[in-house]
């Protein structure tokens, strides 16, 4: 009889040390070993204020029977204004934002890719409602994308 409480004894004392080795080592499987010596390699974050980018100027509509037609002038990538010299600066378009008269503004634009022209025709437009455009540059900024600040607003 004695011989079977101990037996019983260290079977409950192996039973709860292999619990708590089971809930230590289990929630580690399938995870991929952490390698905390590993350093990311060093990679430089500019700072750019959007607003020292330019503004798309000389926003103007043309309604036509089944389209708007939005143009601007185009930004001069020769004036060399932009930030400090140091970045390499590239335009690489424009994109269009549309929305109803006294709507907010989108986040994505009109266009799927950045419209390398200086205009962009709008086949949505439609006389039942009365639409407003803007239109912000894109910049390629030492590799990294970035939309210019918003031109002026212009409605139908």
């Amino acid at each position: 009889m004695n011989s079977k409480k101990h037996f019983l004894k260290n079977n409950s004392i192996s039973c709860i040390i292999f619990i708590a080795i089971a809930i230590i080592l289990l929630p580690q499987c399938g995870r991929k070993k952490k390698d905390i010596f590993s350093f990311p390699a060093y990679t430089k974050n500019i700072k750019v204020n959007k607003l020292e980018l330019p503004a798309p100027q000389e926003i103007s509509i043309v309604k036509t029977n089944n389209a708007n037609v939005i143009s601007w002038s185009k930004i001069d990538n020769q004036k060399g204004i932009f930030l400090q010299k140091n970045h390499s600066i590239k335009i690489l378009g424009y994109n269009v934002y549309r929305f109803l008269k006294n709507r907010f503004i989108p986040r994505n634009p009109i266009n799927k890719k950045p419209v390398a022209e200086n205009s962009l025709t709008d086949f949505y437009a439609n006389k039942k409602h009365h639409f407003c455009y803007l239109v912000r540059a894109v910049f390629s900024v030492d590799k990294q994308i970035l939309e210019g600040p918003a031109s002026q607003i212009i409605c139908i």
